[in-house]
């Protein structure tokens, strides 16, 4: 697979609830303490069976080579 189809996974803990509006382009994660909200630049999807996110290299919109390097540095620390 090489890195331009690669997509990333993450598994969502059983405590946490994550709710993704995809018009905002927003995900947001409600926990036992707290609540998170977060902007996406990248297109995700969510298996509700196995509580995964898959985060893809797709981005919402047409972005400069220095967004999309500044996008790439995001999702591997993610």
């Amino acid at each position: 697979m090489n890195k331009s189809t690669q997509k990333y996974n993450i598994k969502i803990p059983k405590d946490i609830t994550a709710i993704y509006y995809k018009k905002k382009q927003t995900l947001t994660f409600i926990g036992p303490i707290e609540t998170k909200s977060r902007k996406l630049k990248v297109k995700i999807f969510i298996n509700r069976y196995k509580n995964i996110i898959n985060v893809s290299p797709i981005l919402f919109s047409q972005s400069s080579n220095t967004e999309k390097r500044k996008i790439q540095m995001i999702q591997n620390t993610t």
